[in-house]
């Protein structure tokens, strides 16, 4: 295009088509185990051939424009949302990612690209980006470099520089070696309000904050700012500026000023000359053209000079100058020509501005104009060019599937686009300049937002609720179609193929007392075609059956499958999504789940290996119930029970009136009232008899939760579990006396129960969203349960709403009620449980215990106690599984008391409070517990602060000093003549409390002194000093820390115990934590052994240990 565009041109610049083909691609939820939340978009970076799209999930969506691919890329921490995304192309294409909590992230990727990602919606092993010359993905992570959230980016041409600034007004260079694949960095300079925008120009870097704009040379030394402009800002705001290339030897920049007023300025050597202010504010009141949207907002925004410009972008044309810019705020946008000067267009009907970027593209990119991309909302990108984008239109072409292949009769979309393109254009080129009727606008949108749905491609994921809307939205845009082409089809319901026709789940009476036909409206194809007929489309498409239809059901009912994904460290657990949200219920029977989603929506779903076959039901249900053998089903539906007495035909029967819940097992009934009765009803089997035979049951109390089995009824009231046994059929309908739950220690939130033989199954959740299980005799009073804490991994305990769970004799099934997310355990599950170790001589006066000296059955537990003597400690150990302490004599020399004790199975080393280190010498398989002391040699150490706390690891000692300085001794942590050097780590703003070190070399863990984690990154076996320290969030108050193995332990002020679970080489910061088990609120010190076996001392003084089992559910 010619180098200068006049506002002729001007009027043409608008959004041509939806992104549609890439929104449709990302997931509108995220999950965190089993919690979920909206995954929204946050910022934007654009290339004439990729998108670049940051997220609250601390991933960066990769889309191909041309090859229409979506691709994940996933930064260090991935639950820090991201702030901001910067793109420049090179050899490769660099992008830069800021997060929230101002690290700073790098990927270099490869072009063209030969080798993709797999589209996000499936969840596969992560691969790399791969170019054509085999060389893969480069990811460069620099934490610590800014403390708060990364606010602009800007690159070097070469991508060999990164400018970052964050909120606090600090500014840095990270400097990218390509050839070493480093990187180092450095702070540039210090601010003192936050940055709004970068821009950087060999050597120059244009540094804009809330309160001024300033340029500082960055080739030389001195980094003095020149200060754009004589006087500061009047007011303080988040106003940018940038610098743009020019053919004259000085470099021009342009600066944003309250009221819509610029600094036109050049730089030269040492000065920054402002050469001219532009005021935009008469040119904002003069007519001029409003930019159209095809999905515009119904009231647009008012411009004012009042509506401050806060940001500029440069549009670059073909020779490489920029001549106009987008200059825009949180609303609005305009272009903006400066030499004139004056505002050519605005766009004054988005529903905000999240994020803007622009490009331009050349005759080898297939894009030869501008383009301006913005982020309009969480879920939304708008697209304002020139001309269309030659890739969208490629993806139509190809993605568009006919609706049907008979030519006799034209069915098919093969005139759709054009006829849809060309009614568009005529409507869009009458809109009238900025101000006035906006008629015609809402003609094209609904046009527009019509032909978008036609063109979107269909699902692959079927989802009932996004069927839901899309068919509520077609609706909505029907009626503004009606109100422009007549209203001749109002009776009519539109139809949309696509996702939803992978759902067409029959829909009949939700009242089962109701006709037990089912209900539909036939279609009028006539009116059908009339409203098709005005757009010109040669088919017209078959309705869905309405709301409340009662008709003939769907013959052709499709049954939609899920696939059981497994998670990631458990032997057990699987994944899955249920069809639906807000899920009320879940009764599990054999292989069958049923799930009560939200309205009373009522799903069975058939496990089927590693598939679920999930149908919806022709009835609703806001309570359902199984009986053990399958052959009866009750369930409640408008305050009213009913009990199916042929599930092929539907058949209800009304039982009572007033009902809240269901139970049945093969023998009774149970129904509760609202008023909090309990009716057992008897001879179930016999329809005539069901309402004749009845006990009612009285409870003392508001019962939150209900579970029956043959024998034995639970309630839960309260946060108390009441047991009630002796229930018969034939005799004693009402059973015995209510009795508490024994050895539950815990607050109550469910319970379910499931009888095999003689033996009874519970399953209970608490208000902390933990599970346990019990099994045996539960119905005999005198029966003493042992509660196991069921590991149920990929579950999370905060979330919102109480966990859903239900067993069978093959599988247990817990959901996420809010997400509709659900993990499933069949045959096997794997738990644990506390054991108290028994000591007659502790007398509770045990301070701390160390288990980092056994391995398997080997070694022994140290235990330090507190002495009768002031100021003493002592020293006793047991070997595993023996009843009995040992006395260990200390070491003459140690005249205080005992501060830390580290311990492997090799060794044992002991700090005093004097800061002087004793080692157990002789300690061998025979003699785990050691013979003799020896102190260690400290005079390297004299004179500086003296030791408080130690860890071992396989062949390092790790220690901090009263000043939180971090000390690594490398060599044998036994006995040794030839002393290893202790070596201070560098440096650093961090002050750490406590350390913990792993068998595993890198893992290496602490705790500040604001109790926070943080784990040492970088170590591997040539460089054990490791890179830096990085927080990791999930736990707050963190008092003591323990490395085994293959986990990370905690303990929190509170007592609560935690571990850190999927820490690898590659990944040393792990997946999530796990609160552990059912003492974790009584705790006051933990330890764990190289096996990862944890022992812990309780508030009462007593050892326990943690003991892990695996339960077979069909035993």
């Amino acid at each position: 295009m010619a180098s200068n565009m006049e506002q002729s041109d001007v009027k043409i610049f608008r959004e041509h088509s939806p992104y549609i083909q890439l929104l449709s691609k990302i997931p509108s939820r995220v999950h965190r185990g089993m919690v979920g939340y909206d995954l929204n978009l946050t910022c934007i970076a654009v290339h004439p051939k990729f998108l670049a799209l940051g997220t609250n999930a601390g991933l960066v969506y990769w889309y191909d424009r041309g090859q229409d691919i979506l691709q994940r890329l996933w930064c260090s921490n991935r639950r820090i949302p991201i702030t901001k995304v910067c793109l420049v192309e090179t050899v490769d294409l660099m992008l830069a990612v800021g997060n929230q909590d101002g690290c700073v992230t790098i990927f270099q990727i490869p072009r063209p690209l030969d080798k993709t990602i797999h589209p996000p919606l499936l969840r596969q092993t992560s691969e790399s980006l791969t170019g054509a010359n085999g060389e893969g993905l480069e990811l460069f992570t620099i934490p610590g470099l800014h403390t708060k959230p990364i606010k602009a980016l800007a690159w070097s041409k070469n991508g060999m520089k990164l400018f970052s600034g964050d909120d606090m007004g600090q500014v840095s260079l990270t400097e990218i070696d390509f050839v070493a694949r480093t990187t180092s960095s450095i702070p540039l300079c210090k601010e003192g309000f936050r940055i709004t925008q970068l821009s950087y120009s060999k050597p120059y870097l244009m540094i804009s904050t809330t309160e001024r704009s300033v340029v500082i040379d960055t080739a030389k030394s001195d980094l003095e700012p020149l200060v754009v402009g004589e006087r500061l800002r009047k007011v303080y705001g988040p106003y940018g500026g940038i610098i743009w290339p020019s053919t004259s030897k000085s470099v021009n920049l342009m600066a944003v000023r309250p009221k819509n007023t610029f600094y036109a300025a050049s730089v030269s050597k040492d000065q920054c000359k402002v050469d001219s202010t532009i005021l935009l504010e008469s040119s904002l009141k003069r007519p001029h053209l409003d930019i159209p949207l095809i999905n515009p907002m119904v009231f647009t925004h008012d411009i004012g000079i009042e509506d401050d410009i806060h940001l500029l972008e440069p549009l670059l044309h073909e020779d490489g100058v920029s001549t106009y810019f987008v200059g825009y705020n949180a609303n609005i946008l305009h272009i903006i020509d400066p030499k004139k000067p004056m505002v050519l267009a605005s766009c004054s009907s988005l529903r905000g501005i999240l994020d803007l970027s622009t490009c331009s593209g050349s005759g080898s990119d297939k894009i030869n104009h501008d383009e301006i991309f913005i982020l309009e909302g969480p879920r939304s990108v708008v697209r304002l060019s020139l001309a269309p984008d030659p890739f969208h239109a490629e993806l139509l072409d190809t993605t568009v599937n006919p609706l049907g292949t008979d030519e006799t009769e034209g069915v098919g979309l093969e005139s759709v686009g054009p006829n849809l393109a060309s009614m568009t254009d005529s409507v869009v080129s009458k809109l009238p300049y900025f101000g006035a009727n906006s008629l015609a606008a809402s003609a094209g949108s609904a046009i527009s937002n019509f032909g978008g749905k036609l063109f979107s491609s269909p699902s692959t994921e079927p989802d009932v609720e996004e069927a839901q809307e899309i068919r509520s939205d077609l609706e909505d845009d029907k009626k503004d179609l009606e109100s422009l082409f007549g209203d001749d089809n109002d009776d009519e319901s539109g139809g949309y193929r696509g996702s939803f026709q992978t759902l067409s789940l029959q829909l009949v009476s939700p009242d089962p007392d109701s006709s037990n036909s089912p209900i539909s409206t036939e279609p009028d194809p006539q009116k059908e075609k009339s409203l098709l007929d005005k757009l010109k489309i040669g088919s017209y498409f078959s309705p869905t059956k309405p709301e409340g239809d009662s008709s003939e059901p769907v013959k052709d009912e499709v049954k939609v499958v899920l696939c059981l994904e497994p998670l990631s460290g458990s032997q057990y657990w699987q994944s899955f999504n249920f069809i639906e949200p807000y899920i009320s219920r879940v009764e599990v029977h054999g292989q069958q789940i049923m799930a009560i989603c939200a309205n009373s929506t009522l799903y069975e779903g058939i496990l089927d290996h590693d598939k679920i076959h999930w149908k919806k039901l022709s009835y609703e249900a806001s309570d359902i119930s199984v009986s053990d053998n399958g052959a009866i089903i009750w369930t409640v539906c408008n305050g009213k029970a009913y009990s199916m007495e042929d599930p092929m035909q539907n058949d209800f029967v009304e039982i009572t009136s007033q009902a809240k819940w269901v139970r049945v097992t093969d023998k009774f009934g149970v129904v509760l009232k609202l008023d909090g009765t309990l009716d057992i009803y008897l001879d179930i089997h016999k329809p005539t008899l069901l309402l004749q035979r009845s006990e009612r049951l009285k409870f003392d109390g508001h019962i939150s939760s209900l579970s029956v089995v043959e024998n034995l009824m639970t309630v839960v009231s309260n946060g108390f579990l009441y047991l009630r046994s002796g229930l018969s059929a034939s005799n004693n309908a009402l059973g015995t006396s209510w009795t508490l739950a024994r050895n539950l220690k815990v607050q109550v939130e469910h319970v379910t129960l499931y009888s095999n033989a003689s033996r009874q199954k519970m399953l209970v959740t608490t208000t902390d969203n933990e599970v346990y299980f019990c099994q045996g005799d539960l119905a005999n009073k005198d029966f003493n349960p042992q509660w196991i804490q069921i590991s149920v991994y990929g579950c999370s305990i905060d979330i919102d709403e109480s966990l859903k769970v239900s067993m069978s004799n093959s599988m247990i099934v817990v959901a996420d009620p809010a997400s509709g997310a659900g993990v499933i355990s069949q045959e096997m599950v794997s738990g644990s449980y506390w054991e108290t170790i028994q000591f007659d001589q502790i007398k509770s006066r045990i301070k701390e215990i160390q288990a980092n000296g056994i391995f398997e059955l080997e070694g022994v537990l140290w235990v330090v106690m507190f002495s009768l003597k002031p100021n003493v400690n002592e020293l006793f150990f047991t070997k595993f599984h023996d009843q009995s302490l040992h006395q260990v004599p200390l070491p003459r020399e140690l005249d205080c008391p005992i501060t830390s004790i580290a311990a492997s199975p090799e060794a044992c080393w002991l700090l005093s409070s004097k800061g002087d280190i004793f080692i157990r010498t002789d300690i061998r398989p025979i003699l785990p517990e050691g013979a003799d002391w020896l102190k260690l040699d400290m005079t390297q150490l004299v004179g500086t602060t003296k030791l408080e706390h130690i860890a071992m690891g396989t062949d390092v000692i790790w220690a901090l000093d009263s000043n939180g300085q971090v000390w690594l001794r490398l060599g044998s942590v036994g006995p040794n003549e030839v002393i290893p050097a202790w070596v201070a780590l560098e440096d650093s703003d961090l002050k750490l409390a406590r350390i913990a070190s792993s068998s595993s070399i890198h893992m290496v863990w602490a705790i500040d002194t604001d109790q926070r984690v943080v784990v040492r990154e970088g170590i591997y076996p040539d460089f054990r000093h490791g890179a830096a320290w990085t927080h990791v969030d999930g736990v707050e108050r963190v008092v003591d820390i323990i490395a085994s193995h293959a986990y990370i332990w905690v303990l929190t002020q509170d007592g609560s115990f935690f571990r850190r679970s999927g820490i690898t080489e590659a990944n040393v910061r792990g997946e999530f934590w796990e609160m552990v088990s059912l003492h974790s609120h009584t705790l006051t010190s933990v330890s764990v052994t190289v096996c990862d076996k944890p022992f812990a001392l309780d508030k009462r003084g007593r050892i326990i240990a943690l003991n892990d089992v695996e339960i077979c559910l069909s035993d």
